[in-house]
């Protein structure tokens, strides 16, 4: 028999081979004592949830099935009443089936279950996790399934029965009657279904064997123990308690414990998941594929980086001119024999004799930079550096940096007062000049930029993660002083390059979607700038220039789009772009044509294009293309637009199979950001096609907070106005569910960072409203992120607790103080990292430890706390095989919380 035969009897017969139903009408038999031991042990082998999953992997002629059966109306004495819910997991129309069974004792070693059809079955998809599903049904508003019966007698270890020859009728596929089988053990169900014609012959059904569906074993979930302490904090006259303060100190050996017990019972529950080594599995076969970044033209060489497809690290190569052989130039695979070592950043000099490149351990903000004379590693070794790049200027670089926090502190303490040096290659550390400080502003951090003529040095001064001022000097006259260009804090500046004694400035001010000017800054009035690009409808994302021209980079409805500009701002024309998208890396110099960039999208690999300006009529070359055995055309993304709780339109980008039918049920993640200006562009995750394959809809909203529309967008999501950010993530959820992508119990949400403080407040808000959290590095509490390592710079975006004002509403959200104990939290799954110095873990490990305190349901609420990474994009310096270990858990957690299962 076919798979398509096979998939329509399982559609409409499969129950009755499970049902064990009678032929019985409605009625009390003789001896359907429910204290009957031997009819108390079938029912409970019956209850449970089943799964044929392990038989469909070895045998595809088999369909995965999952079976929940669930005891309802417990207080009758008339036997055993079970919901049933049949699901297909590979069948896109409908795949579930509900069903009500009766089980009764005939006489004290015979069995039997009448099989009853539910009202409007649909609505019952999921009922089993819901207590009250039934209050309004009883037996008479069932229909009895006539016709169809297996009676049960306990032989040796199993009860073992079967239907009645020919008076189980059926009309499936020109079937008169059906026959059906089932063996039930302590830890597994059998069941053979068959139809057949007038003429006795077989039409359908089993013909290898019967379906075997394995038994999950719950897992019993005893969290850790962690002791409450009786700290309580005056807040303004608020007194709040902070009963896991003591978690807040990493190198203390109680932390130490609980973390090492919260990990190994996460691993106990990934480990009971039947399917997460083939999730693994599959996401390395997935990975195998060459990896490239755009080039970078230095000198006489390109430089461009490349994995090969599952290395930790990838390469950065070197080669001569476009078509020359490329060689390895610096591999970061070779820092470290456990990958712990990452590269960071690098920088050369303006002739690409010198490169500069950071370098940090186990995922640390904190590097060390190393410097490369022509390929070959210098003595050079620079500490204390933070958020720092490098500006070169003749033959050295200015660089930030700051002191070096206590011993043992060095990923908790916070971080101030960042000074601005000049190092001379060949010269110690000690012997760098101070080029800039403000003491009188410990708070403030500091960048530097040179010209590509190094003729200007730049300082960036910003008191935050938003709004900074500038300051220049001629480099010849930088121990001179510096003189102030913008010296408020009230928009963002950033000087792209000069042109001549001006200064090309990419701002925001008096232009939320941000324009292009021209300062001079011995003149810098902002009366006197002048405008090279005006602020448009659509955002000033970024600014490049190339050839004398200006390359813009534009956000239009949250979709890259490439505009050349003269230097005058004259339109010249645009950059031709694949298909709806992003470009997440551009490469270019002044003085030469080509440039190169790197576009993507939600179903497109990212691809690296090549661009001649000079040359009008040349289309875009495809320099290197990802190469993915995955369908991509058999799946669609689309853009739709939802209405928040205020009224404000919200965009959002959902992801899945062109045959996925809007019925309700599909098994769908949300993710959102919502902060400090960033973006969500259509970006490709590779890491996501286990779930597209697996029926999933991924769904990326592009709430208030980011910059999708420029910096009134942003402000829309800060300070007092956070409560539009998980507004708008919350309506993303309903909207998913209205309008028929999914329901509650098929939802699953996460974000990171910022997107984890967002996920952590929208739990305690809204928990019904999803399935599966997983909030990622999150800033959980609301009220001390200011006090570690660098956290007052977010004090800008958030506001801080010490502010009477600010405390209310960051008191109101704030996901450690706000979980509740009478609410029904989603599986919850907190990821962190040890060695994460800028989101610091006693935020998820004061979070998880106060939600397993105050949750008593039924859904696990458990933390994963990686040792070797730290809090970056995807966890700064974690290897590939330590990111796919971590998404073969992330994965199986979400797989078995929705029900779903891997291809």
């Amino acid at each position: 028999m076919n798979k398509h035969n096979l998939q329509t009897l399982l559609l409409f017969t499969f129950l009755i081979a499970i049902t064990f139903s009678c032929k019985n009408t409605k009625k009390t038999q003789t001896n359907n004592n429910r204290y009957n031991p031997e009819l108390a042990e079938l029912v409970d082998r019956m209850t449970g949830s089943f799964n044929s999953y392990r038989q469909s992997i070895d045998d595809p002629s088999y369909y995965n099935i999952t079976l929940e059966m669930h005891q309802i109306w417990e207080d009758r004495n008339d036997g055993y009443w079970l919901y049933v819910e049949q699901a297909v997991a590979s069948m896109k129309h409908k795949p579930y089936r509900q069903r009500v069974y009766h089980v009764t004792a005939l006489n004290p070693r015979t069995f039997s279950s009448e099989v009853y059809k539910l009202p409007n079955e649909k609505r019952f998809i999921g009922a089993y996790k819901q207590k009250n599903a039934f209050l309004t049904l009883t037996p008479d508003s069932l229909e009895l399934r006539d016709g169809c019966a297996i009676v049960l007698r306990k032989e040796m270890d199993a009860f073992v029965g079967q239907t009645k020859e020919k008076e189980c009728g059926s009309t499936l596929r020109g079937a008169t009657y059906a026959t059906s089988k089932v063996n039930i053990y302590k830890d597994r169900l059998e069941s053979w279904d068959q139809g057949f014609n007038d003429q006795d012959s077989q039409v359908w059904g089993a013909v290898k064997g019967p379906y075997i569906f394995d038994k999950m074993e719950k897992i019993e979930l005893k969290y850790p123990k962690a002791k409450r302490e009786d700290v309580v904090d005056n807040y303004h006259g608020e007194k709040i308690k902070d009963p896991y303060r003591w978690l807040e100190d990493e190198n203390s050996e109680e932390t130490k414990d609980w973390v090492k017990a919260q990990n190994k019972l996460t691993r106990e529950y990934m480990n009971n998941v039947p399917f997460r080594q083939r999730i693994e599995g599959r996401l390395k076969e997935l990975w195998q594929f060459p990896k490239y970044s755009t080039l970078e033209e230095k000198g006489k060489y390109f430089y461009f980086f490349k994995n090969d497809g599952l290395q930790n690290h990838s390469v950065m190569y070197e080669q001569k001119g476009l078509n020359a052989r490329p060689k390895v130039f610096l591999d970061p695979n070779e820092f470290s024999d456990d990958g712990l070592l990452s590269l960071t950043n690098h920088s050369f000099s303006k002739d690409g004799k010198y490169m500069v490149y950071g370098v940090s351990k186990g995922g640390s903000d904190w590097r060390e930079f190393y410097v490369l004379k022509n390929g070959k590693k210098q003595r050079d070794i620079l500490k204390g550096i933070k958020f720092a790049g490098a500006a070169w200027y003749k033959d050295g670089f200015f660089y930030s940096r700051y002191e070096q926090p206590e011993e043992g502190k060095e990923l908790s303490a916070k971080n101030e007062l960042q000074r601005i040096y000049y190092h001379e290659l060949g010269e110690s550390q000690e012997q760098d000049q101070l080029v800039f400080e403000e003491t009188r502003f410990p708070k403030r951090n500091h960048s530097a930029k040179t010209t590509s003529d190094e003729n200007y040095l730049i300082i960036n001064a910003s008191e935050g993660t938003d709004y900074n001022a500038l300051y220049f000097a001629k480099t010849k006259k930088w121990d001179k002083g510096f003189e102030p260009i913008v010296e408020d804090f009230t928009s963002n500046n950033y000087v792209i390059d000069n042109i001549g004694d001006d200064l090309l400035v990419h701002t925001d001010r008096d232009a939320p979607n941000w324009k292009l000017v021209l300062i001079n800054p011995n003149r810098p009035k902002e009366k006197r700038w002048e405008t090279v690009i005006a602020e448009s409808e659509n955002v000033l994302n970024d600014v490049w220039l190339a050839d004398d021209k200006i390359v813009a980079h534009y956000l239009e409805d949250v979709k890259s789009k490439l505009v050349v500009y003269s230097l005058k701002g004259e339109k010249l024309g645009e950059i031709p772009l694949p298909s709806v998208g992003m470009v997440k890396e551009f490469s270019s110099n002044r003085d030469s044509d080509v440039v190169f960039y790197k576009f993507e999208s939600f179903l497109m690999p990212p691809t690296v294009y090549q661009y001649n300006l000079a040359d009008e009529t040349q289309v875009a070359k495809a320099l290197y293309k990802s190469d993915i055995d995955f369908p991509f055309e058999d799946y669609e993304t689309k853009q739709v637009f939802y209405t928040s709780k205020d009224g404000t339109k919200i965009p959002m980008f959902i992801t899945h199979h062109k045959d996925t039918e809007l019925d309700g049920h599909n098994p769908t993640l949300l993710y959102a950001y919502g902060g400090f200006n960033v973006v969500r562009e259509p970006e490709f995750k590779i890491e996501n096609l286990p779930f597209y394959e697996a029926g999933g809809v991924y769904a990326v909203a592009n709430i208030r907070g980011g910059a999708e529309y420029g910096e009134d967008w942003h402000k829309a999501g800060m300070l007092n106005k956070k409560q539009n950010v998980f507004d708008d993530f919350i309506a993303a959820a309903e909207y998913l569910i209205d309008k028929g992508y999914t329901n509650s119990e098929k939802l699953a949400v996460t974000g990171r960072s910022n997107g984890g403080l967002l996920i952590g407040a929208v739990m305690n808000q809204r928990p019904e409203l999803f399935k599966v959290a997983m909030p990622v590095v999150g800033v959980m509490d609301m009220l001390r992120y200011q006090k570690f390592t660098i956290g007052w710079a977010w004090v800008g975006e958030y506001g801080s607790s010490d502010d009477k004002r600010q405390f209310d509403f960051l008191r109101a959200y704030s996901p450690y103080h706000n979980i509740r104990y009478n609410a029904n939290y989603p599986s919850t799954l907190v990821l962190t990292a040890e060695r994460d110095d800028r989101v610091v873990p006693a935020h998820s490990h004061k979070f998880t430890a106060e939600l397993q305190h105050a949750y008593k349901g039924e859904n696990p609420i458990l933390t994963r706390i990686d040792a070797a990474s730290g809090h970056g994009a995807g966890g700064s310096g974690k290897t590939v095989t330590n990111y796919i270990e971590e998404y073969a858990d992330r994965w199986a957690f979400l797989f078995w919380e929705l029900g779903m299962f891997p291809k």
